[in-house]
């Protein structure tokens, strides 16, 4: 795979953009998709990814019934569940290779700071809040090893 594709596939996973703005939401991981999954190469710390478990060497097989073969499935799939309440189910194959987990979960996206009020013309009164920074989180987090 070239460098090109490979940090494509990576972009693709690290960044989802929601239907319900503009704003993108992270998993938190990148990695490499392929015809049995998509292999985690790195964790972020303080993401959803991290949250749920998930850690270098887990092959995330599939998302909501969807099967996940490229950072670009992985990233329309969690997209569409944002737009759908945030409501995820993952399969994923542990590090080892030895097991299967479900991992069970709502991504949702929670504020980092204050609203923001600026002024929309100068001296005349109005006001108008800007967007407020947010960070993806995980919540309700249920993890069931299964047999595949």
């Amino acid at each position: 795979m070239t460098t090109l594709k490979l940090l494509a596939a990576t972009v693709a996973a690290l960044t989802v953009t929601m239907t319900a703005s503009a704003e993108p939401i992270r998993l938190g991981v990148s990695g490499q998709g392929n015809g049995d999954g998509f292999r985690i190469n790195s964790v972020l710390a303080n993401t959803p990814a991290a949250d749920i478990g998930l850690q270098v060497g887990d092959r995330i097989v599939t998302v909501n019934n969807t099967v996940i073969n490229s950072g670009a499935v992985l990233g329309q799939t969690l997209a569409t569940a944002n737009a759908n309440g945030g409501h995820v189910a993952m399969l994923v194959q542990d590090v080892n290779g030895s097991g299967y987990v479900v991992i069970e979960c709502d991504l949702l996206e929670e504020p980092t700071g204050p609203m923001v009020v600026r002024s929309t013309v100068a001296g005349a009164g109005n006001v108008k809040s800007a967007p407020v920074a947010k960070r993806a989180i995980a919540k309700n987090i249920k993890r069931t090893r299964v047999s595949k």
